[in-house]
């Protein structure tokens, strides 16, 4: 019988994930990468480790496991899909060891630390990108070889601002299904930066280039969609390994949250709550998830 079950919020930038997992989701067991960017941290970013030392991370992991990698998935052998970036193709790929799985998000590398996390914890909350966590499902080696997701069912919650299912979606044509235009997408991204004042002290020019990197994130967006359809498929035809849950119409965006007074934030996520376990349950998941939250 299924006893455990593993969250994984998805959707595009600035819909509201990170929102909801700190004020929605109760305090249970984390699963989250570590990332290595090549321009740094971000600002308040916890879970951030050199590119050198994930370098040696995986020298150590290699080491440790005989000289390679458990299981390799990788875009060139066909395992998932390449990201575009700029018009060009990005090689993408995952290494998983014993106690570590190394992969690629766009072209920042992320590594994920197996050895600490609770196995006997009932539910727990995993960050990993959907086209990572898409392969890795319907690998039957990588399943086997991540021990997390033994024994454990894996729910996807998509908070998805448009009105039409994702799984009726063209993944190409996403910044103009529902009346949503790629402004819109952006928007999302740049309301936040603003409220967060990361635009503060900036130029017109430098301001529109950062603007510009939020259009190359929605462009991106294409990939991110065909990966839900996979989970969607794969819940399907697998319901024992994983379930989807879509919310409709979201409008519990991060933005929405920020520069708000405590109670307004408590009614914000109270909201965001309800839908979800409304969602849910027509998805006939409110068991498992309902756990999960406050």
């Amino acid at each position: 019988m299924q006893h455990k079950t593993n969250i994984c919020m998805i959707g595009g930038s600035g819909v509201g994930k990170s929102t909801v997992l700190k004020y929605v989701l109760a305090e249970i067991a984390r699963v989250d990468p570590y990332r290595a960017r090549t321009d740094g941290a971000r600002a308040g970013e916890d879970r951030y480790v050199c590119p050198d030392m994930l370098d040696d991370l995986m020298r150590l992991n290699r080491e440790l496991d005989g000289g390679e990698a458990k299981v390799t998935l990788s875009s060139t052998r066909g395992d998932m899909k390449p990201c575009k970036i700029g018009g060009k193709e990005c090689e993408q790929w995952v290494q998983i060891y014993t106690n570590a799985t190394f992969f690629t998000v766009r072209k920042d590398r992320q590594v994920l630390l197996h050895h600490g996390i609770d196995l006997q914890a009932p539910n727990r909350k995993v960050e990993l990108f959907a086209p990572v966590f898409s392969a890795i499902l319907r690998s039957m080696d990588a399943r086997g070889a991540i021990r997390f997701l033994h024994g454990a069912k894996t729910v996807f919650l998509l908070l998805n601002p448009l009105t039409v299912p994702v799984a009726r979606i063209r993944p190409e044509s996403v910044g103009g299904a529902s009346g949503w235009s790629t402004d819109d997408w952006v928007d999302l991204q740049f309301q936040r930066s603003n409220l967060l004042g990361e635009f503060t002290g900036l130029d017109a020019a430098a301001v529109a280039k950062k603007r510009a990197k939020m259009v190359e994130r929605v462009d991106q967006l294409p990939y991110e969609v065909a990966a839900w359809q996979e989970l969607i498929a794969l819940s399907a035809t697998e319901p024992e390994v994983c379930g989807f849950v879509e919310c409709l119409g979201w409008t519990h965006f991060e933005y929405k949250y920020l520069g708000c007074t405590e109670a307004d934030v408590e009614r914000t996520a109270k909201a965001a709550g309800a839908d979800i376990l409304k969602a849910a349950a027509a998805a006939g998941l409110d068991e498992c998830v309902r756990g999960c939250f406050r």
